[in-house]
This record gives structure tokens, C-alpha cells and sequence, in this order.
């Protein structure tokens, strides 16, 4: 089973960690002023998206620094 927790790091930075069975990925929200960026995304996560504009209705931008797993 894959599960799907949120961490506030700091103001307006959340990591989003994905654990399930041989793997564990991280990816990060920052929200600014005017839009908010994911930096990386999950792999089998259900809900990640709803989890983020929970946290803000900014446009939401996703820059991709690696393939997964972590």
C-alpha cells in the first residue's frame, strides 16, 4: 500500500513524501505571491494534487529535476 503525507518545512513550503513498498519519493510545493510551483512529482500517490490545493488556489506550475524513484 502506497501512503501519502504532507510536512510543513517552513512558511509556504510543504513536502509531499510518498512511501510504499520498495520505494520512497519526495516532492515539494513552494507557494509564492502570484503562483506556486511543485518541484518533482510522486509516482503512485492518490490524492496528490487534491493535497496540494488544499494548501493553496494559486496556479499551480511543476518543474521536473529527476526521474523517480528517489
Amino acid at each position: 500500500m502506497v501512503s501519502l503525507t504532507v510536512t510543513k518545512l517552513r512558511n509556504n513550503i510543504y513536502k509531499f513524501n510518498e512511501d510504499g513498498p520498495d520505494m520512497n519519493v519526495d516532492a515539494f510545493l513552494v507557494i509564492g505571491k502570484k503562483k506556486a510551483v511543485m518541484i518533482d512529482g510522486l509516482m503512485h500517490a492518490k490524492g496528490f494534487l487534491q493535497e496540494a490545493r488544499k494548501l493553496t488556489d494559486l496556479p499551480l506550475e511543476m518543474i521536473v529535476t529527476h526521474g523517480h524513484p528517489d
